[in-house]
């Protein structure tokens, strides 16, 4: 398809998601197609992962540098919210592509006369429109977490359900000569919500250890594993019995 340009600078789509478990590929299509239906073929692509809301937007200010330049003259998104969630972060959007008059489109059909009172008037409205939606968004999640909380849900992530099988596995895997880490590369410990298990990282099997050792239910582990910086055991003697007062993390 033969492509035109409003001037000699480049046309350029912003693509952004919130979280790294989202990807911008139906978003960039989107802008290709949008872009090959009005005569213009992307030359640059500004992708990022973060909150629409957020202040900190490394690839919206590289966009905005570029238009000021005047190496950007068109820019395209899926829909107007990719560019802000914040009416004030949309607004300043506004004055930069005004003053430069560099072209706005969306992929859902909106193209903006940013020049005409209308233009503005259209994209301001749409920037109130996805503030509205980002506040509903944080309300209904907010309801959401308090009707969990209310019917006994607990926030935060699950912890370590130990087993009598895994609290023998550690020990024997410690008094055995084996470090945190391999005393618990070969199980999995049941977590405290649902059914998942997980493999207890070096810490927490540290952690563990020393609450059995506390409660008399494990030995003391060998000399080279006991260097723990616990309150209660001396620096010169890691391995001596701690006070009765000696406290241990929790």
């Amino acid at each position: 398809m033969e492509t035109h340009r409003t001037s000699a600078r480049l046309t350029a789509a912003l693509l952004r998601v919130s979280t790294s478990k989202q990807d911008t590929d139906i978003q960039r299509a989107a802008c290709i197609n949008c872009a090959e239906r009005r005569g213009y073929a992307i030359d640059r692509f500004y992708e990022e992962t973060v909150s629409g809301a957020s202040l900190n937007r490394p690839e919206l200010d590289n966009l905005l540098n570029d238009v000021r330049s005047g190496i950007v003259g068109e820019v395209f998104v899926a829909r107007l919210d990719r560019i802000a969630r914040s009416l004030s972060q949309a607004m300043r959007v506004l004055d930069v592509l005004k003053e430069h008059k560099a072209a706005l489109f969306t992929a859902d059909g909106f193209a903006f006369d940013l020049a005409s009172p209308m233009g503005e008037f259209l994209y301001g409205q749409l920037s109130v429109v996805a503030q509205f939606e980002r506040s509903l968004i944080r309300a209904r999640t907010g309801d959401g977490i308090a009707e969990y909380v209310a019917n006994g849900g607990k926030l935060g992530n699950p912890s370590l359900v130990w087993s009598p099988e895994d609290d023998a596995h550690i020990i024997a895997a410690i008094q055995s000569g084996k470090t945190w880490d391999e005393a618990g590369a070969d199980i999995r410990v049941a977590l405290s919500r649902g059914k998942a298990t997980r493999r207890p990282k070096a810490s927490s099997v540290r952690k563990r250890y020393l609450e059995l050792f506390r409660l008399g239910r494990a030995p003391k582990p060998p000399l080279r594993r006991c260097a723990w910086t616990v309150p209660g055991i001396p620096e010169n003697d890691p391995c001596a019995a701690p006070a009765e007062d000696a406290t241990f993390p929790a």
